[in-house]
């Protein structure tokens, strides 16, 4: 027998495919293997990540809701963050595995307050901390399998940055330019003193953008700005206008130009109408004529120094509200028939028309107002000033109190008889009824927030010359103390300074705290 070499069957055995699919299987296995459990180490991760961002941006929101930017704002924005972190059921974590316990470590050097996001510098007082910045101890994931790659374990925490910012809602869309080279947006009070009397029109002096009236536009919801003289009249006269909020770390549109319809919605607060129904609100389901719908109420006191002659609403209508034969021209005036709240003296041309614009002078008055002569005209009999001395905490000086706080002690009730206001205006010595109420819309009164108290933007104007976006204002509270038109024609809205709009004053009802995570 012939015996041949093992090697003749190599050739065969390369070309037999027999047994290659085992073999790929086994490879593949292992691959998907490796791979499922890498994909379970970094899930393992990705879920401590969210778990800690989770704890940290809950941390840093309490935090914020403390940033009033009041005496121990931050010792409080600490103490918020801390706790909230350390409330497992809600903000703990599962997923680490360093053995260091659930909870979400955020030490007090883990937190930081800046006075803005552009420059990121610390704030090192209570009144600069507009943002909270938070980062929490890291937390460490061993992995599984994650020798395969070369890495054992992973770190990772959580950063954030938050703050806290106030938006007026259903205010009138009414702003104001601060005096030349003297704006404070956090600090009104240093532009304006209370009491000081306020013109809402472009000045002869400056201050004022040229043709500016003192609107803001309407945002609409899909981003346009609405100017329309409808939306302007609803949004300054009606109790509940159409949702608008303006967000004071948002922007604000200037609106250049007059309108009647400014003048339209200012007046329905003291009890003035237009005559007829002009088309009556643009609402369904609702009265034609505005001194018929309650969306349209008047103040509780609308007393303005005008006596009404018959049936009518409308100012300057025979038969509607007109001045008494004797109005209030300013100090010294002795023939008084009805007064409402005078401007501050230098406003007439008896007191210098200093701060009257229409006469080349300023906007901003004195606070010295002709109180002796209101409190003659509309409260006769009254020891004045004695008989402030019974209401601690309403007046400052009795001596010389502001408008608004002469309007606040008019509004206090007998708690005897409600809704009996004793201190109403009224008396002998005025034509203007005493106080019965409304006369034009006796639908009902607005009690909160009065309709004579109203929030306006205080803004920068320097630069601006029309329909332009404003970042740097703030909201303040205005009394408003006389209707549109009233003197010599003049299509001005005149006002009292009261002090910052915040939650703690009389347009607390539409003020709204915004927390919001930026980072």
């Amino acid at each position: 027998m012939t015996t041949r070499a093992p090697w003749h069957r190599l050739p065969r055995l390369v070309r037999d495919d027999d047994g290659n699919v085992t073999a790929i299987v086994a490879v593949t296995f292992v691959a998907l293997a490796g791979i499922a459990s890498l994909s379970f180490d970094f899930g393992r991760l990705l879920n401590l990540d969210t778990e800690m961002q989770s704890a940290v941006d809950a941390a840093a929101l309490a935090g914020a809701t403390q940033l009033d930017n009041e005496l121990g704002a931050r010792d409080r924005a600490r103490q918020a963050a801390i706790t909230s972190a350390n409330a497992l059921a809600v903000n703990g974590q599962v997923f680490s595995t360093d053995d260091n316990g659930t909870l979400v470590t955020i030490r007090t050097e883990n937190i930081r307050f800046l006075i803005d996001l552009e420059t990121r510098d610390e704030a090192t007082t209570d009144a600069e901390a507009n943002f909270i910045e938070i980062d929490a101890d890291q937390r460490r994931v061993d992995y599984a399998f994650g020798g395969l790659v070369g890495n054992v374990s992973a770190d990772t925490g959580g950063h954030a940055v938050a703050g806290m910012t106030t938006a007026f809602c259903q205010v009138p869309p009414l702003m104001i330019c601060a005096p030349p080279n003297d704006f404070n947006p956090s600090d009104p009070d240093e532009i304006f003193l209370p009491g000081q009397g306020i013109q809402l029109k472009e000045s002869n002096g400056g201050g004022w953008v040229p043709g500016n009236f003192g609107l803001l536009a309407l945002n609409q919801p899909d981003g346009s700005v609405d100017l329309s003289a409808d939306l302007i009249r609803d949004a300054l006269g009606r109790v509940d206008p159409v949702a608008q909020c303006f967000n004071t770390d948002g922007t604000v549109t200037t609106k250049p130009g007059q309108t009647t319809s400014v003048a339209m919605g200012i007046n329905m607060r003291f009890d003035i109408y237009p005559q007829g129904n002009l088309g009556g609100p643009p609402y369904p389901d609702e009265p034609s004529k505005f001194e018929d719908n309650p969306h349209y109420m008047p103040s509780m006191n609308p007393t303005k120094g005008l006596v009404r002659n018959g049936s009518e609403c409308s100012f300057e209508h025979p038969n509607g509200w007109n001045h008494p034969a004797e109005r209030y021209d300013g100090p010294g005036d002795t023939a008084v028939d009805a007064m409402g709240f005078p401007r501050d003296n230098c406003a007439y041309p008896s007191g210098g028309n200093g701060c009257n614009p229409n006469a080349g002078g300023s906007q901003f008055g004195d606070t010295v107002w002709d109180v002796d002569k209101y409190m003659e005209v509309n409260h006769p009999g009254i020891a004045w000033p004695t008989e402030f001395g019974g209401y601690p905490g309403i007046f400052a000086d009795a001596n010389n109190p502001t408008r608004y706080e002469v309007y606040q002690w008019e509004l206090v009730p007998d708690a005897n008889v409600p809704p009996n206001y004793p201190n109403m205006p009224g008396g002998a010595n005025t034509a203007e009824a005493p106080y019965i109420g409304p006369q034009c819309n006796t639908t009902a009164v607005q009690a909160n927030p009065d309709r004579r108290v109203i929030s306006a933007a205080l803004i920068d104007c320097t630069g601006l010359t029309g329909t332009e976006t404003v970042e740097d204002f703030t909201f303040i509270q205005l009394l408003l103390t006389e209707p549109m038109g009233v003197y010599d024609g003049n299509n001005d809205i005149y006002v009292e300074y009261i002090g910052l709009a915040d939650e703690g004053g009389p347009t607390a009802s539409v003020a709204r705290h915004i927390v919001q995570l930026y980072e």
